[in-house]
């Protein structure tokens, strides 16, 4: 069941509280990424990416959006992994929670991760990013401006740091389990629009 957007927000912040907002053990973070054909024997990076377009309960109209992990390994054996998702919506919109312009201040959006076999492993609040006037120029669109809702997390000598927004890594468990999703390749990432009884999905993607 999904908990309200201030249950999840209260239990990640006791959970931080809890931990001292430590994460697990980085020795293998990024593991699942690609590796940049560049690097050297001394540092290198990786990531995984996914580009996130309309799909599923609601077709989106003018919306899209992106994932990105990149982990950076330094000379010393250390990583540092950035951790970012950016969607856009246009408003108003068909999607049911985007049909009018002040739906957007209050939308509850995550992202979804699965995986064939497992099912849904990982979850990711994602905050209000801000509004951009829409341009003219198509006669057909009646959207008069664009939501963004983002994501920004960072790890560092293995302490997780939300810079904006929170992911639970670990939906088994009770409370949040902060951290940073650990995805592979063909992983399904949906976005959805969280409501009372209900929720909207309208954004897919795959892990690359």
């Amino acid at each position: 069941m999904l908990a309200s957007r201030k249950q999840l927000l209260l239990a990640c912040a006791l959970a931080f509280a809890a931990s001292g907002g430590m994460a697990a053990d980085p020795g293998d973070a990024g593991s699942w990424m690609h590796v940049d054909p560049t690097v050297t024997s001394a540092a290198y990076t990786e990531t995984m990416f996914a580009d996130l377009t309309p799909c599923c309960d609601g077709f989106a109209i003018d919306a899209k959006g992106t994932m990105l992990a990149k982990t950076t390994y330094s000379t010393a054996g250390k990583a540092f992994t950035n951790f970012t998702i950016n969607t856009k919506v246009a408003v108003p919109n068909e999607v049911e929670g985007f049909q009018d312009i002040l739906d957007v201040f209050d939308a509850d959006v995550r992202v979804q991760f699965a995986r064939k076999g497992v099912g849904i492993f990982a979850e990711c609040l994602l905050v209000f990013d801000g509004l951009e006037p829409d341009k003219p120029g198509d006669p057909e669109s009646s959207a008069v401006a664009t939501a963004q809702y983002a994501l920004k997390m960072v790890v560092r000598h293995g302490q997780v740091l939300p810079v904006n927004g929170v992911c639970d890594i670990d939906l088994a468990q009770p409370g949040i389990q902060a951290g940073i999703p650990e995805m592979q390749f063909n992983d399904v990432l949906e976005t959805m629009n969280v409501m009372p009884g209900h929720h909207v999905s309208y954004l897919r993607g795959y892990c690359e």
